[in-house]
């Protein structure tokens, strides 16, 4: 055993804990730091367009529809996922075929084609 093995084994030690998110401050830590400082910017910022846009806008248009909030943006935006969603499972005739991409030009596959 020589004089620096161990502040070499917790210097290892404290890397390895790092690259698995034990560190003291973790890179996940972080992430969830950043992700929560930008929502709350993105939440403000959002907002100020909404007022600017109903104070500049009110009377040439339909402003709600224009400048929703971020709730009803978010809320209409996934009603209109779950009617999608719905439509699929029922089978939407308007659905494009699927594609075969290993084709020229990405000409729709023919699942009962010999292949």
């Amino acid at each position: 055993m020589h004089a620096g093995d161990g502040k070499r084994a917790r210097d290892l030690a404290a890397q390895i804990f790092r690259a698995l998110g034990l560190g003291a401050a973790s890179d996940r830590e972080r992430w969830a730091a950043t992700v929560n400082r930008c929502s709350s910017l993105h939440t403000r910022t959002c907002g100020d367009v909404c007022r600017a846009g109903h104070f500049a806008f009110s009377r040439d248009e339909d402003v709600y529809a224009t400048y929703p909030s971020l709730v009803t943006s978010t809320r209409s935006r996934s009603r209109s996922r779950r009617r999608a969603g719905e439509e699929e499972e029922a089978g939407d005739p308007g659905q494009d075929p699927p594609v075969d991409p290993g084709t020229d030009g990405g000409a729709p596959s023919d699942p009962t084609a010999p292949g």
